[in-house]
């Protein structure tokens, strides 16, 4: 018999974190508490956003160039405009360079016929303009659809290989809207902050170096007010981002608020809570009505303020620009020679172009608050892929071949705290398994069965101490490796809403249709299977619903045996079955349990009479080794636990 587990001494005395977050003798943590949010800097925005672009970059810089070629394209409409008043219907002469190039055309240079010329160059402008817009756009789609894979790629990725203890804290909801939500809305940041801004920076630029050329006195006027708006816009704007974050962390929490009521349906009925989690849903719900509300007050403020900018500066400009026309009008009549005279061309073409100019700055302030909305959700996503994966804690790159591993399992001086908590789930357990050993793993609630189970499964990582695979550390190992070694049985089985068949092969893809049987029928579930019309094609429905708890416990077992596991990690493995089909099953795995290492989580005393070898756990130490006779006659432990013996198949089902 292998010697009792022992515990050791010093994990009696508290640890302290040391000031990475890590404690000592172990590997570190991640806290399931949310971290604070990262404030960055606009450089790490714009490098994170580059990685996840990649080779799309180059979609991105066509998109570009195309859009700049039609925005300089909607500048000429304009000019057209101004030119057909002064020359054409006005008295202007018009260039001799133009008169040239009609009769080089085969145009006499007559007005209709110079009229007819600058309609059919603006006709073909606009059409080349409408298939660089065209091209643009599918571009920019093709871009962003890009990008939301990558986003959503990623991030499940990341969410799968996250710590138990993280999604925990997450919830279901909250996972579901990063993905779905705050992915799109970061995909999309290139549109808000890329696209549609580049495009009204070359629309400004263009316009104003016109305006400039047209007249500097006018130009100057136009812009006196723009950069004092924008600097109130940018100081306003900067509350939003934070604002924004509340708003998306908001629905994150009533997303998962509403999964969990789905998911506990049935208990909320049961107590009659319907109504009363429906107030709670509207309460939430209401809550981000008034965060959304102040968002949209802070943004019209903005928004009232450049709708009136555009009036008012026409306005004045018309006053203006309306009296140099007839000032410079005057000037003509007299006969005396002046420069840069404006006419009512000029005057119409300028307003024209003050629109054109104001336009894109008003483009720009929308862009800057809608940009906060986007940053907003792009950091719940960075923040998310900040937090370290179990690779990235437990980079282990030892590849182990399966059928050179023995199964010894160790725990060498095994400590663990849960993120959040100050209590040891478990303290300094030394334990030996040799291989091929089962060991029934008893104790009263909160001992830290389920906690050991987890640091074997490699789901937690140890707090201190090492838990070795024949001999070799399993933080070492590789994760894809060691997982390929296991195999598990939850107390609280989950079936994917597939066929039985998909279920069953879910642990080994590519398994044959007689694998599958010859693991139902191991499991004693090829009865109930047949009798079903479609066998194992029969859907399970989410989570199983349409199978009954036995059904469901009998499918998961047959999941596991599929694989050739040399570690099985078995959580109450007959807990939902009544007495004779778990005697009959109990009949059919024993001779699965040899050759291979087992640990049984146990109520039952007839699984834990299934075992090799029992150990008692407590308060998350190990205080009792041995068979069933040895423990009756040497722990009081023990001996309390099976005073429950008669109603030991009654005991509670968690722990």
């Amino acid at each position: 018999m292998p010697k009792a587990g022992k515990v050791d001494d010093s994990a009696r005395r508290p640890m302290k974190r040391t000031s990475s977050g890590s404690r000592p003798g172990g590997t570190s943590s991640p806290s399931a508490v949310a971290p604070a949010p990262k404030i960055r800097r606009f450089g790490e925005y714009v490098a994170a956003y580059a990685d996840f672009l990649g080779r799309a970059r180059r979609w991105a810089i066509l998109s570009l160039v195309t859009i700049t070629i039609t925005t300089g394209l909607r500048l000429v409409p304009p000019a057209a405009v101004g030119f057909v008043l002064d020359n054409i219907l006005g008295q202007k002469p018009m260039p001799p360079t133009l008169i040239a190039l009609l009769q080089a055309l085969g145009f006499d240079g007559s007005p209709r016929e110079v009229l007819a010329f600058v309609a059919l160059v603006l006709i073909a402008l606009a059409l080349i303009g409408a298939a660089l817009t065209t091209i643009s756009g599918f571009n920019n789609h093709r871009l962003i659809h890009h990008l939301r894979e990558r986003f959503r790629r990623r991030l499940f990725r990341h969410l799968a290989e996250l710590p138990l203890y993280d999604m925990q804290h997450l919830r279901s909801g909250g996972a579901t809207t990063l993905v779905s939500h705050d992915t799109t809305v970061a995909a999309n940041l290139f549109s808000i902050a890329v696209h549609n801004p580049w495009a009204a920076v070359i629309q400004f630029a263009g316009t104003l170096a016109i305006l400039t050329w047209l007249d500097w006195r006018l130009a100057v006027g136009c812009l006196i007010f723009v950069p004092l708006l924008l600097g109130a816009h940018r100081l306003w704007v900067s509350r939003l981002h934070s604002k924004w974050r509340r708003v998306r962390e908001a629905y994150a929490e009533l997303d998962g608020h509403a999964t969990e009521t789905f998911a506990g349906l049935r208990v909320i009925r049961s107590f009659g809570g319907e109504r009363r989690e429906t107030r709670r849903y509207v309460q939430k719900h209401h809550r981000i009505i008034d965060q959304e509300m102040d968002v949209w007050r802070n943004t019209q403020v903005v928004q009232i303020a450049w709708v009136l900018l555009i009036p008012c500066a026409i306005a004045i400009l018309l006053w203006y620009g309306g009296g140099r026309v007839l000032g410079d009008a005057a000037i003509a009549e007299t006969g005396t020679a002046a420069a840069n005279l404006l006419t009512a061309g000029d005057l119409v073409m300028f307003l024209i172009y003050l629109a054109l100019l104001l336009q894109p700055v008003s483009v720009v302030a929308g862009t800057m608050t809608a940009v906060q909305n986007g940053l907003a959700s792009f950091d719940r996503v960075l923040d998310l892929l900040d937090r370290p994966t179990m690779r990235e804690l437990s980079p282990g790159r030892l590849k182990i071949d399966g059928d050179a591993v023995v199964g010894q399992v160790t725990l060498d001086k095994v400590s663990f705290v849960y993120p959040g908590s100050d209590r040891f789930a478990l303290r300094g357990v030394s334990m030996e398994v040799p291989a091929g050993q089962s060991v029934a793993l008893v104790g009263a609630s909160g001992a830290g069965k389920t906690t050991m189970f987890n640091l074997i499964g490699r789901f937690y990582l140890p707090t201190a101490g090492r838990i070795l695979l024949d001999g070799q550390d399993i933080a070492e190992i590789n994760s894809d490796s060691y997982r390929k070694l296991i195999g598990v049985v939850d107390q609280d089985v989950f079936l994917f809403s597939g066929t039985i068949a998909e279920n069953i092969a879910y642990a080994r893809p590519g398994a044959t249709m007689t694998e599958v049987r010859e693991a139902a029928a191991g499991a004693g579930a090829l009865g109930f299977i047949e009798e079903f019309d479609n066998g194992f094609d029969t859907p399970v429905g989410e989570r199983g619903i349409f199978l009954s708890g036995g059904q469901k416990q009998r499918i998961a077992i047959a999941r596991t045996l599929i694989i050739d596991s040399r570690i099985l990690l078995l959580d109450e493995p007959t807990s939902e079955l009544d007495p004779a089909t778990e005697a009959e099953l109990r009949s059919r795995i024993a001779p699965l349990l040899h050759g291979r290492t087992v640990f049984i989580i146990a109520h039952r005393l007839s699984t834990i009479l299934m075992a090799d070898r029992i150990v008692v756990l407590d308060n998350g130490q190990v205080v009792g080794d041995g068979t069933h006779d040895e423990l009756l006659a040497t722990n009081q432990a023990y001996r309390d636990l099976m005073q429950l013996a008669p109603l030991a198949d009654e005991a509670p089902k968690r722990h």
